[in-house]
């Protein structure tokens, strides 16, 4: 999981800024965040060593690429959490607001 810290918010005041904003929801966000993480990280050990390490696209139709794309976007998504682009007036909020 990316920390404020991390990603650097912590130096740009953000992540202290996220949290004095929003005391509730953005360490809610972080800790779910390292739970999105660490599902994307246990689907890894169960791909062959050849896909391990692969760029989503290089081993074309397979199922093992299937699942390296999926655990690159449950990391993205894990890392726009902790970004704080869930938060309200944020990019992402808008979009989870209407959903």
């Amino acid at each position: 999981m990316r920390t404020p810290e991390q990603v650097g918010l912590v130096s740009l005041g953000l992540g202290d800024e996220f949290t004095a904003r929003y005391p509730e929801l953005y360490p809610n966000h972080v800790a779910i965040a390292g739970c999105i993480r660490a599902w994307a990280e246990r689907m890894v050990p169960q791909l062959s060593a050849v896909t391990v390490g692969a760029e989503p696209g290089t081993v074309p139709g397979s199922e093992e690429d299937y699942v390296l794309g999926y655990a690159r976007a449950l990391r993205d998504m894990a890392d726009m959490l902790v970004d704080g682009e869930g938060l309200p007036d944020a990019p992402l909020y808008p979009i989870v607001r209407t959903a």
